[in-house]
């Protein structure tokens, strides 16, 4: 690959959706939540159930009671909380886990909080009261800049200019909790461990690799003219 189109692809940044990567102000130990990342063979569709039945199950993986479980098919893989933390220890420790046809290959995943970003959800659609709405709530912070989401005119996101406490702004909109009649909520990102990388010509799986030498790569899940790229970046263990 020419050094120019490797510049170009590696300028895509992550698009993971706020509702996929949030933290709600009511979660108690956001910061020590931790679960499992999940890649399988032969890369194809998989059933829902197949993960609760294997990752569940002491027998088939030392696993125990879920959480809460997902499958996100276009980047191809799942995710898993534990109710008891220490559960996700333990099947990272069995390694990998064969059911019918399938190989499933886990990770820990602990999440990292954005310190520079909050996402307002249930904004009013009349635009010239939401700055004042924003500084009010964000005292003691100063905004760098806000904007909507995904052009969603109820959701705005804003950045700050300077790491935030989150508890004090989630008090802030809970002394401060409607704006034109609605229910404002808080909600604090997470920051991304999944990168979408676009190309304008087929790259296979171990040019993707390529373009990421120096980096821990969990699993890649390549498509004609994309890849999401998987790293290990927040397990404690491998850092980016």
């Amino acid at each position: 690959m020419q050094d120019n189109q490797d510049e170009n692809d590696q300028t895509n940044t992550s698009k993971i959706t706020i509702k996929e990567d949030v933290i709600d102000d009511d979660d108690d130990d956001v910061q020590a939540e931790k679960g499992l990342q999940i890649y399988w063979t032969p890369q194809k569709d998989i059933e829902t159930h197949f993960v609760e039945i294997v990752f569940s199950n002491y027998d088939k993986s030392d696993g125990g009671p879920i959480q809460i479980h997902t499958i996100y098919q276009h980047f191809g893989i799942a995710q898993i909380v534990y109710k008891n933390s220490h559960t996700a220890d333990r099947v990272i420790h069995h390694g990998s886990i064969t059911f019918q046809s399938f190989t499933f290959m886990p990770r820990l995943l602990q999440r990292t909080v954005d310190m520079r970003h909050v996402c307002f959800i249930n904004m009013s659609i009349e635009t010239n009261r939401i700055p004042l709405y924003i500084d009010i709530v964000s005292k003691p912070y100063k905004k760098n800049h806000f904007e909507y989401y995904q052009n969603d005119k109820q959701t705005i996101l804003v950045e700050y200019n300077e790491d935030i406490d989150f508890l004090k702004i989630s008090s802030n909109v809970r002394n401060h909790p409607e704006y034109d009649g609605l229910q404002i909520k808080c909600i604090q990102l997470y920051h991304p461990e999944t990168l979408l990388v676009e190309y304008d010509q087929e790259y296979s799986e171990y040019d993707i690799k390529n373009l990421f030498k120096n980096e821990r790569i969990f699993h890649i899940k390549t498509y004609s003219f994309c890849a999401f790229v998987h790293f290990y970046c927040h397990d404690g263990k491998h850092i980016v």
